[in-house]
């Protein structure tokens, strides 16, 4: 690998005029310099047009591009790859930082490794706390155990290439985040952009193309900082503290529950598709993984709506499609007879992630 490559900086954006500075600040101020930053704008109605321009008037490695219509976040990425012009591409969203050292390590972790893709780990900003979610011990466990299965080529660094999907899928291995993720241009597939029709999942999406047809490394420590933020899809609210009994109580936080978990079936739905196609041993057993874990978040969506008899008696069916269990079958009944207290044996099965 070109010990001094280009690297190119995707950042898509929209309406995110107010956290703009720090996130491009934050690519500013890395170690190595040599990269562009190409930030890509998915027809924003704030001034994030103006913002972008007035700092790349004094720094040329900034690019300004706007998408012709609305793309989402994925078809923002494939903007920006597609006027990329680095050996290397990276990720940064417009309203989360990277650490000085980010791509300085990266790269050179790729060169120790020979890897053609590179990932770190990160922190989590919830309002003013910020989070490491990897202290806690089954994360430690998960990341000694992924030590043992692959190469360590430090205490550090492991690398992974054949068996990754499969141990993705088996652990719900949930170390791999857009934000540290580096690769080659080169190792791209035909037909591995972005699914523009995915809000949530659409990263992981992209990232399990390169499981088992790369090289992979994965530094184990934090290279970025990941805002929790009350205007995120997914992560507006800090689902550690959500009481699921309560949460009818707050009907717009409900409904954005009810949208992210429907656009998360999505995902695992096609991450099924994918599991099905492959040829393991124990794919039958996968599948049945895959059904359960379906099964659980309909489950979810009609335990925390169960006041609405209609729609939860519909996701509580959906569910049972899937996987019937005695969880499922318990809630059928408390829905049908209108059942109104709390059951700490029925909330057991509730995935709110």
């Amino acid at each position: 690998m070109n010990p001094n490559p280009l690297v190119s900086v995707i950042m898509p954006a929209f309406n995110r005029a107010r956290t703009l500075p720090a996130a491009i600040a934050s690519v500013q101020e890395q170690s190595y310099g040599n990269w562009e930053l190409i930030v890509v704008d998915d027809r924003s109605t704030d001034t994030t047009r103006k913002v972008v321009g007035e700092l790349a008037a004094s720094d040329s490695r900034i690019q300004y591009i706007s998408n012709k219509r609305a793309k989402g976040v994925g078809g923002a990425r494939n903007s920006g790859m597609l006027h990329a012009k680095g050996d290397l591409i990276a990720f940064l969203d417009s309203d989360d930082v990277w650490l000085p050292f980010h791509l300085e390590e990266t790269l050179r972790m790729m060169q120790d490794t020979d890897t053609d893709v590179g990932f770190a780990l990160w922190l989590e900003r919830q309002g003013d706390r910020l989070i490491d979610p990897f202290e806690e011990a089954h994360q430690q466990e998960r990341l000694r155990a992924l030590k043992r299965s692959f190469h360590s080529h430090s205490e550090d660094i492991v690398v992974m290439h054949n068996g990754l999907f499969e141990r993705y899928v088996k652990d719900t291995l949930c170390i791999f985040h857009i934000n540290t993720m580096v690769f080659k241009r080169e190792k791209l597939q035909p037909g591995g952009m972005f699914l523009e029709d995915f809000h949530i999942g659409e990263d992981t999406a992209f990232m399990i193309n390169f499981f088992d047809h790369c090289r992979i490394s994965l530094q184990m420590k934090p290279h970025s900082i990941y805002h929790l933020s009350p205007d995120s899809l997914y992560f507006f609210i800090d689902r550690r503290e959500i009481d699921p009994d309560r949460l009818h109580l707050d009907k717009q936080a409900l409904q954005k529950l009810e949208q992210a978990g429907l656009q998360a079936l999505a995902f695992k739905q096609f991450l099924r598709q994918k599991i099905a196609a492959c040829d393991w041993h124990d794919r039958k057993r996968l599948l049945l993984l895959s059904s359960y874990t379906l099964a659980r978040q309909y489950y979810t969506l009609s335990y925390i709506h169960r006041f609405e008899k209609r729609k939860a008696l519909r996701y509580c069916l959906q569910s049972m499609k899937h996987n019937v269990n005695l969880f499922n079958l318990l809630l059928m009944c408390y829905i049908l007879f209108s059942v109104k207290k709390s059951n700490n044996f029925l909330r057991r099965p509730i995935d709110l992630w």
